[in-house]
């Protein structure tokens, strides 16, 4: 997609044709994490003993944590993409389905933050900007970050 915002004294056009694809799907990603951070918390209704636990224990406050740093992504993401393209994002989305029941829906919000860390990753790896690059590893961290909390909350479902 050579632009005058890839190519020579910018971003190559191999790493534009490589990864906008990507920076678009990622987008799309968070999205659909973000819906399905929104079903989660609205399946726990407010418990009286909720109340009384730490916020950083209390699990829809986990998941609308979780669900703030997927609302950062995404911005970082929109910022990448207008600097480079010049253009609003156009994300790559999936239908939202919904799971089954709640630990069915960690499970999946689970294995799609350590899916999206790869697919971080993967960008990181073929981007030689620094400040990009930092954007970059920002997000991915991000996606360790939730998934820790979603084992957390995972390993909840089991007591």
């Amino acid at each position: 997609m050579p632009n005058d915002y890839c190519g020579p004294g910018r971003y190559p056009d191999r790493w534009c044709e490589n990864n906008l694809c990507l920076i678009r799907t990622l987008a799309g990603r968070e999205l659909n994490d973000i819906e399905l951070y929104d079903y989660l918390i609205n399946l726990l209704v407010a418990q009286p003993q909720a109340q009384q636990m730490p916020r950083y224990t209390n699990p829809r406050n986990v998941l609308r944590d979780i669900r703030a740093l997927e609302e950062k992504n995404l911005e970082i993401l929109r910022d990448i993409y207008m600097d480079i393209t010049g253009e609003d994002i156009d994300p790559i989305r999936e239908p939202f389905t919904e799971p089954v029941n709640y630990r069915a829906g960690i499970e999946r919000a689970l294995f799609n933050e350590i899916r999206d860390a790869e697919l971080y990753r993967r960008l990181y790896l073929d981007t030689t900007d620094p400040e990009l690059r930092d954007m970059i590893f920002i997000m991915m961290t991000n996606e360790y970050s939730k998934a820790d909390r979603l084992n957390y909350l995972y390993a909840r479902t089991l007591l």
